[in-house]
């Protein structure tokens, strides 16, 4: 999957958000969880723990 910062943000937020389990184990969240991720920006700044 390939993101741009802000739609990652939103992502990593909502999945971080404490949404209940019952929703984290939703085969659609799961699949996109383990799926490798690219962020393209311009504006991010390093260090970051991702």
């Amino acid at each position: 999957m390939v993101f741009g910062a802000n739609t990652y943000r939103a992502h990593a937020q909502m999945l971080a958000s404490g949404i209940e389990e019952s929703e984290l184990s939703d085969p659609w969240v799961t699949r996109m969880r383990s799926m490798p991720t690219t962020v393209v920006s311009t504006t991010l700044q390093g260090p970051l723990d991702w």
